[in-house]
């Protein structure tokens, strides 16, 4: 379909790069509390109750998360595999959708580990989905397009 078009490929990559740059906006919600998408693909603490430098009582981290890290990394990955040649649409079509497939099981999957008096568990919130990790599945979802129209 976009045989002729030069330009589709830097509109792939574009829009993979937009996907990945998504990850700086909130990607989880949860009441007030909105967390951005690299904060929960690296992981990091959330709260930490230390009064006076004594020892921690309360502490909540996420952990770092292979899900998360792929949904902003696999699109970019697809972009640059187009930029190399488009005989890689193939590749890059099954890198968006997987992105994709991901993306949205995000909310259910992601979870908070909490520390109280030495005591650690976890605790699965029920999160929903912010405009980074919204607008991140939209931009991959526009490259998917794309790269399909790649397709021979």
């Amino acid at each position: 379909m976009w045989k002729d078009a030069k330009s589709v490929p830097y509109l792939i990559l574009a829009a993979s790069l937009a996907a990945f740059l998504f990850a700086l906006l909130p990607a989880l919600t949860y009441n007030s509390v909105s967390i951005d998408g690299y904060e929960v693909a690296i992981g990091g603490t959330i709260v930490n109750v230390d009064p006076f430098d004594l020892g921690a009582i309360a502490e909540a981290k996420l952990p770092f998360s292979w899900l998360v890290s792929a949904v902003y990394v696999l699109p970019l990955i697809g972009g640059l595999f187009i930029m190399v040649h488009r005989k890689t649409a193939p590749v890059a079509c099954l890198l968006f959708g997987a992105a994709i497939i991901m993306g949205i099981m995000v909310p259910n999957h992601v979870v908070i580990e909490y520390t109280i008096l030495g005591v650690e568990s976890s605790a699965s919130i029920d999160w929903s989905m912010g405009e980074g990790l919204l607008g991140s599945l939209a931009a991959t979802f526009i490259a998917f397009l794309l790269a399909v129209g790649l397709l021979k």
